[in-house]
């Protein structure tokens, strides 16, 4: 019997040790460029549309009408998304682990439009789950919401408040749920050299078949509003491995115990 129990525990300890000396398997995507989605919404379709996709160093987006805005509600949308093989969107997963990142700058006419980066859930790919800098009005407003996001307003009391035609540093990080724990996410900002943080953020997760990139609306109802242009620089990805061996580890030396 003890010979028995002996066999078994060996071959407990072989397969945890082949956990441990295995690096874990890294799901999230191997992202090596993007590929930009014009007219999501195209609620102004005689504009002129303009994009320029040099990933990583720069992705721009320039929207254009005439002099008249366009009638009822005329917001074009565009989006870029990340991409593992420079032809369609990369897929995310609820348990993928990343964190990406660009410095925006909003141009253009009179305020009236807002731009950032993205975590789109499955049921609404190109739309929701945004990282916001808004040029409506003189607001200024930064925050991120929508989709499976957790909400956090960065703009509290007046500040941060973004300056159209300035630079703002905008920053997320995800990390999937484990066992007790929730999915976790932390937005980012540095803006005239001054960081800030929503710290890292517990919900359910990001979602199976997500997209993540970045956006811009523009709005051509305004008056006087005819030219809009948002560019991202230095864009970053990095994909994030949640390390089991330590766990696994853990297990082996509890057979001795």
């Amino acid at each position: 019997m003890r010979t028995l129990r002996s066999k078994r525990a060996l071959l407990v300890i072989a397969l945890l040790v082949s956990v441990v000396a295995s690096p874990p398997a890294v799901a999230t995507p191997l992202v090596n460029s993007a590929v930009i989605r014009p007219r999501v919404f195209n609620n102004c379709p005689g504009s002129s549309l303009t994009t320029i996709n040099n990933f990583p160093a720069s992705i721009v987006i320039d929207d254009a009408r005439t002099l008249q805005p366009c009638p009822g509600y005329a917001v074009n949308r565009h989006v870029w998304r990340f991409s593992d093989n420079g032809t369609t969107p990369a897929v995310f997963n609820n348990r993928d682990s990343f964190r990406f990142c660009a410095d925006l700058v909003i141009t253009g006419g009179a305020a009236g439009g807002v731009g950032g980066l993205q975590i789109s859930p499955a049921s609404a790919q190109d739309t929701e789950g945004l990282f916001v800098v808004s040029t409506y009005g003189t607001d200024g407003f930064i925050s991120a919401s929508g989709g499976n996001l957790p909400t956090f307003v960065f703009t509290r009391s007046g500040d941060p408040t973004y300056l159209m035609g300035t630079v703002i540093h905008l920053e997320i990080a995800y990390s999937p749920s484990a066992p007790n724990f929730p999915a976790k996410i932390e937005y980012r900002v540095r803006y005239n050299d001054v960081d800030y943080t929503s710290e890292a953020l517990p919900f359910g997760g990001i979602g199976d078949d997500a997209r993540v990139g970045g956006y811009f609306e523009f709005d051509a109802s305004q008056s006087g509003q005819y030219h809009m242009r948002v560019q991202w620089s230095n864009i970053c990805f990095e994909a994030l491995t949640v390390d089991v061996a330590p766990k696994a580890w853990q297990q082996v030396k509890s057979l001795y115990r």
